[in-house]
């Protein structure tokens, strides 16, 4: 208990200033395009750059944080976004600022396996609570720190202040971390071809991560173009749009509290069932309806997206147990719709509308109910589990010899 309490407020902390420094980075792009001076389609590659270094960030990390340690990875991934941020803040040049973008990208993916996988290794049972708690400090991170741009931005004058703020931030939790006890590699287990479960474990982690895939595409794609679907095509005002943009993300972090809640109550399948449905329901209704009924239902909506991505995680970890790849697999097919979903929409609202595009996202909320329907059922509680060493004193000790009676 003591070890469990002093590690998770590390993990919680470094996920939240992920998220800080995703919300962050959106609203320094356009400063940085300025200072590079190239126009905004080769701007988008710096964000873009970043999604792919996650992507595979969370594929090498998951791998060498079972290898290695789930300490070395969580502790290499701080200082990689440290120093990756620190350099683009200070980039004179598109092709640095693009490469220190990539680099943190990367280790942001080696955080989010690392990071997934030690709160399953310590939690066991409680994992989806305490992945929904991990995943709502990101979430929180991600409101607040938008919130204290402009005011860094008034006081300091430097647009990159922030980011340097974010970058010593990693820097101090990555030397935090050698202070509390990190869980190390994990015990040896079978491969899943050698398991009695294998095809439905194999079943599971492909439907979840297609999962992970339009989920997050329909996360990323939904903020990206809500304001100007507002601005544009409801004819709401700037303040009313950026609203509309915090609550969808402080409805999406605040569910995550009551997702952790009711994961103690309902089988995972039967809360996905439901938040997917739910938001299924909001997002029918959002390109068809005035300005402030879209402000309402972006937060609703939120609230539907807030478990869907603690709760897959939680998946993952139930399949293979305390396996760090597979988390990290099941996160890369995350970062492919977050590169895709955004392009996408704007090639739909080119083509035909705002409000085409905002259908994207309700066809998205249907393949992502039937992907929850899709879960294979019947998978046992931990479907691989490790292979614990023998214990010296379990060994069976040989039975005494009769003894002869003695004579009289």
């Amino acid at each position: 208990m003591r070890e469990r309490s002093a590690t998770l407020p590390v993990l919680y902390t470094g996920i939240g200033l992920q998220g800080a420094s995703v919300g962050i980075s959106g609203l320094g792009l356009p400063f940085l395009i300025e200072r590079f001076e190239v126009d905004k389609g080769v701007g988008g590659l710096i964000p873009g750059l970043g999604a792919l270094g996650f992507g595979l960030g969370a594929l090498i990390g998951g791998k060498l944080a079972d290898f290695l340690g789930r300490a070395a990875t969580v502790r290499t991934g701080l200082i990689m976004m440290g120093v990756g941020n620190l350099g683009l803040a200070a980039s004179p040049w598109l092709w640095l600022g693009i490469s220190c973008s990539f680099f943190s990208g990367l280790g942001s993916g080696f955080m989010e396996a690392s990071a997934n996988a030690a709160v399953v290794d310590i939690a066991k049972d409680r994992a989806p609570h305490a992945l929904n708690i991990l995943h709502f400090c990101f979430g929180l991170g991600a409101v607040v720190a938008p919130m204290l741009f402009p005011i860094l931005l008034t006081l300091t004058g430097k647009w990159w202040g922030a980011l340097v703020g974010v970058s010593v931030s990693f820097l101090f939790t990555a030397i935090w971390t050698a202070f509390v006890t990190l869980p190390g590699k994990p015990p040896p287990r079978p491969e899943v071809a050698d398991h009695p479960h294998r095809h439905t474990v194999r079943r599971l982690l492909i439907v979840t991560g297609l999962m992970m895939l339009v989920y997050i595409g329909l996360e990323f794609g939904f903020s990206q173009w809500l304001f100007a679907y507002l601005t544009e095509q409801r004819g709401a005002g700037a303040s009313m749009a950026s609203w509309a943009v915090s609550g969808f993300f402080l409805f999406l972090a605040g569910g995550r509290l009551i997702t952790a809640r009711l994961s103690r109550s309902m089988s995972v399948e039967r809360l996905l069932l439901l938040l997917a449905a739910f938001s299924l329901g909001c997002a029918a209704v959002i390109p068809f309806v005035p300005a402030v009924p879209v402000v309402i239902f972006s937060c609703l909506l939120g609230l539907g997206f807030s478990g869907v991505f603690p709760l897959g995680i939680a998946l993952g970890g139930r399949a293979v147990p305390g396996s760090a790849w597979a988390m990290g697999a099941i996160v890369a097919f995350g970062a492919i719709g977050a590169v895709a979903s955004p392009p996408l929409m704007g090639a739909v609202a080119d083509s035909s509308s705002l409000s085409a595009a905002m259908l994207v996202i309700t066809a998205g909320c249907v393949l992502l109910v039937g992907f929850v329907l899709a879960l294979p059922k019947g998978l046992p509680g931990a479907a691989i589990e490790p292979i614990e060493p023998p214990d010296d004193n379990s060994a069976e000790t040989p039975a005494a010899a009769p003894q002869e009676p003695e004579p009289a």
